[in-house]
């Protein structure tokens, strides 16, 4: 008995439910696995929030960016994950780095003795929904507002628990932020920062940034963002509160004369849809949406806001 064929029309209908089927469960895989990395994003941040936790309780204060006691440590430029790495059982990366380089150790003087351990690619610093592998760092630590000093973290000056009058519950220590393009001369205005030549007053009052980046005249783009967990700086480990997640116009760095970039209106950014990863000072992960107001925003960038 002969078997029957399938007709061109039937192999058509066929082809075009199979394509109809790919077009409905393409993205949903796609959100699935999207899921999966938002998912695993909160888990480092969790992680780095553990380590910030057990060096507070080793050394009694939180890492402060461009510490370290010895001859010429105020001009260091090392973060604050250089830090906490024996905490994450890095300790071989931490041993690899000579912080009597400090002093000659920069974002634009990059030591030789530094090398291996300022190349090193750690997990826990990558968000998996990172697609650019020239980029080393997804996270940061949060300086509150520009010129204000009111984050949790400062510079120079160690910050203790009992310093955060306003809760650790509702202060902001860590979000996410997306890496740069990488490309010179191909503006990408998510993921590059623009910089902008200004003459800055010694003190900010609150707004004050954003409005010298819409006003001021833009002297170039910086796209390497996030190369380096190594440095500090909003270049690559630190955001401020005076910008909301995500925000529209393009992150503005307002100190030229800054060679780590000292900020602006640098907030966090995220391929997540709708929102940035924040974890606050007692560990908890919450995801903040896009439309979260400016005031609580603000109010969440704070570590003592009514002192």
């Amino acid at each position: 008995m002969r078997s029957r064929a399938f007709t061109l029309i039937e192999l058509l209908v066929t082809l075009g439910v199979i394509g109809v089927l790919a077009a409905i469960l393409l993205p949903a895989i796609h959100r699935s696995r999207e899921a999966g990395r938002r998912i695993h994003c909160r888990n480092s941040l969790r992680q780095i929030s553990i380590a910030v936790s057990a060096y507070l309780e080793q050394f009694s204060v939180y890492p402060t960016p461009r510490l370290m006691t010895g001859p010429g440590w105020s001009a260091n430029s090392f973060s604050q994950h250089t830090y906490i790495l024996p905490q994450l059982e890095q300790s071989a990366v931490f041993n690899a780095i000579n912080f009597s380089f400090g002093r000659f150790e920069g974002l634009q003087t990059p030591t030789v003795e530094n090398g291996t351990a300022r190349l090193s690619r750690i997990e826990s610093f990558l968000c998996p929904s990172e697609s650019n592998v020239e980029v080393r760092n997804s996270y940061r630590y949060n300086l509150g507002l520009f010129r204000q000093t009111q984050g949790p973290f400062r510079l120079f000056f160690p910050t203790k628990a009992s310093d955060i009058s306003d809760g650790l519950h509702s202060t902001a220590f860590l979000s996410e932020r997306v890496g740069g393009s990488f490309v010179k001369g191909l503006e990408d205005p998510i993921r590059d920062i623009k910089q902008h030549a200004v003459n800055l007053p010694g003190v900010l009052k609150e707004g004050e940034a954003k409005l010298l980046c819409q006003t001021s005249r833009r002297s170039g783009w910086f796209h390497t963002a996030g190369r380096y967990w190594f440095y500090y700086g909003s270049y690559n480990t630190t955001y401020y509160h005076d910008a909301i997640p995500n925000e529209r116009e393009p992150s503005c760095e307002l100190d030229l004369l800054s060679r780590e970039g000292s900020g602006g209106v640098s907030g966090p950014r995220s391929i997540h849809h709708g929102g940035v990863n924040l974890v606050f000072g007692d560990g908890h992960v919450d995801f903040i949406g896009d439309n979260i107001d400016r005031n609580i925003w603000t109010a969440m960038g704070t570590r003592a806001a009514n002192d």
